[in-house]
């Protein structure tokens, strides 16, 4: 084990030095990476955003921790998706409306093109946020589904989908 590490993880005070060097190896680390030249061709394509004002479909911009933000694309589509282990047989598919959110910017947890997350829309959908949510945080509806994560313990977790009004 490092010296760092048996210092992190010791229960004595860390001095201020340690963690200030920790503070400027994260740093150094993060500008490196944001530095990085891309190799290659680069091709860009445009998104093709419809002109109704639907709160499931667009494109959404989340903050993500304090250093990233990450662009998701919403779309509403009608159809099914396998569940977690995919172990539904063909015959017990069942099809409904659901909203599945495309990852645009990557990270090492999800890559860009990926979906991050899918969930089950639609009134029979709809589970209840009155007297569970307060209600001056303007939830209009509560929907559950899954996400994506890079862990594989928890590759496809259950979650809750929240649509929030815009006023």
């Amino acid at each position: 084990m490092s010296d760092l590490a048996k210092v992190l993880l010791s229960k004595e005070k860390i001095p201020l030095k340690v963690l200030k060097d920790i503070g400027e190896l994260i740093s150094s680390a993060i500008r490196q990476d944001q530095n990085k030249p891309f190799s290659g061709m680069m091709s860009f394509n445009r998104i093709e955003l419809p002109s109704y004002a639907d709160p499931l479909s667009g494109l959404y911009i989340g903050a993500h921790g304090i250093y990233a933000s990450e662009i998701l694309h919403l779309k509403r589509k009608f159809g099914q998706w396998q569940e977690n282990d995919g172990s539904q047989r063909h015959d017990d598919l069942e099809f409904y409306e659901y909203v599945e959110a495309l990852k645009l910017t990557g990270s090492l947890s999800v890559p860009a093109g990926q979906v991050v997350f899918r969930a089950k829309v639609g009134k029979k959908n709809q589970l209840p946020h009155k007297g569970i949510i307060p209600e001056e945080f303007g939830v209009v509806a509560r929907y559950k589904g899954q996400g994506r994560f890079a862990d594989t313990e928890n590759q496809n977790p259950d979650g809750l989908m929240v649509n929030f009004s815009d006023s």
